[in-house]
C-alpha cells in the first residue's frame, strides 16, 4: 500500500522505496535500512537509524542472484524480529526491494515452521505494491518457490 510519495508498505513494520531521505524515515518510524543497490544510501539517512544499516549490491537484470537475496532477507527478518521497522530500497522500489522484502516474510513464515509458496509472496508483493516485481527472472523464481 502506498503511504507516502515513493514509499509502499509491504506488511507490519517494512517499507520498501524509492531512494530515502530523513524525513521519509522519521515519518514512517524506520530505525533499520536494507540497500539492495550500488549507489548506496545517503550517509545521513544511515545516521538516522543509528547505523542499523545493511548494503548488498542486487543487479537488477536477468539472472537472480539467489544467495544475495537470501541474505538481505534473513538480515531484514533478523531486524523484524528485533522489533525494529525495516525500510528496504533501490532505485525504484519496484524489482530488487520488494523481492527482498517478500522473501524477508518467507523467511519468518519458515522460522516458525509455517510455508509460505512463492506465488503467495508475488501476489501479496502485488496487491502492497502495484506492478512491483516486473522482473521476469525475479517473477518466475518466486512463481517456482515452494
Amino acid at each position: 500500500m502506498k503511504v507516502g510519495k515513493g514509499v509502499w508498505r509491504i506488511a507490519s513494520r517494512l517499507y520498501v522505496s524509492v531512494v530515502p531521505d530523513v524525513p521519509m524515515i522519521d515519518l514512517h518510524g524506520i530505525t533499520a535500512v536494507a540497500c539492495v543497490v550500488k549507489r548506496g544510501t545517503p550517509q545521513d539517512v544511515i545516521e538516522a537509524v543509528g547505523g542499523r544499516y545493511f548494503h548488498q549490491t542486487i543487479a537488477d537484470g536477468t539472472v537472480v542472484y539467489e544467495d544475495l537475496f537470501w541474505h538481505v532477507a534473513e538480515w531484514i527478518a533478523d531486524r523484524r524480529a528485533e522489533g525494529h521497522t525495516v525500510l528496504v530500497h533501490c532505485i525504484g522500489g519496484r524489482n530488487r526491494s520488494v523481492t527482498a522484502a517478500v522473501l524477508s516474510l518467507k523467511v519468518t513464515w519458515n522460522r516458525r515452521g509455517q510455508s509460505l509458496p512463492g506465488w503467495e509472496l508475488l501476489e501479496g508483493a502485488r496487491e502492497a505494491r502495484r506492478n512491483s516485481i516486473a522482473n521476469p527472472a525475479f517473477e518466475a523464481w518466486l512463481e517456482e518457490m515452494e
